[in-house]
């Protein structure tokens, strides 16, 4: 059995059910199951690990948090309770933030350019959103301006997408990237980041394998004319 390290559902060892984030994370810190040991040393960065031991990281990028569960659950603890919550990143990430959550298969997105910590609204958001799928995101300012335009996650009917990271020499390589996207998925592209250009030409390259609406089984997607023209 593969259990998530950041996901409730069963454990092996008391055959419980854990039903909220809070739960799955009390239950890590005292059980002794291996499962859940396993869990527990690789939820490095996480509350569940003493600062010694997490991996030093680089402030300069954004920060991620993705959730997946077989229940709808409440993320408010992630975003704004635990040790290294999202909300408190934002002190180091200030220029915008964004949550997605999935409500009967269709994606809700809430985005601000205002720093996390401080905006009342991403308050509010972290205490109202239970989902089964939760992706958020916390920006630092590297390729455009600060603008809620440039704030991820990004959204195009069913999918959403945020990133971390930077193409250096973005500009010159602009153009070349957004005529390899389609023409009918180019008018969308509302902001000036990098980020919103690669989630486009992924989609483009999804659409390689069926209409973007269906539901899409496994699949890998190699993203080849970044490794012509960009670095990263």
């Amino acid at each position: 059995m593969k259990w998530p390290n950041s996901v409730p559902g069963w454990c092996p060892s008391v055959s419980a059910f854990l039903k909220t984030d809070l739960d799955f994370r009390t239950h890590l810190r005292h059980c002794q199951g291996p499962v859940c040991q396993r869990s527990l040393t690789h939820s490095l960065g996480s509350d569940l690990t003493s600062s010694n031991t997490a991996p030093k990281v680089d402030k300069r990028m954004c920060r991620l948090f993705g959730f997946r569960s077989v229940i709808p659950s409440q993320v408010h603890r992630s975003l704004l309770q635990a040790d290294n919550a999202l909300g408190l990143q934002s002190k180091d990430h200030p220029d915008g933030w964004g949550v997605a959550h999935y409500i009967d298969t269709a994606p809700h997105v809430i985005r601000s350019s205002q720093t996390a910590i401080s905006d009342n609204l991403f308050h509010r958001v972290s205490g109202v959103v239970a989902s089964e799928t939760v992706l958020a995101h916390v920006r630092k300012a590297t390729q455009g301006v600060k603008s809620v335009l440039n704030c991820h996650p990004f959204q195009y009917g069913r999918w959403v997408f945020a990133h971390n990271g930077d193409i250096s020499n973005f500009e010159t390589c602009r153009e070349k990237l957004v005529q390899l996207i389609s023409p009918h998925l180019r008018r969308f592209i509302l902001g000036d980041t990098d980020s919103e250009v690669i989630f486009h030409l992924f989609l483009s390259e999804l659409t390689r394998h069926g209409p973007l609406g269906r539901p899409l089984g496994p699949t890998i997607i190699v993203l080849v004319p970044l490794r012509g023209c960009c670095v990263f």
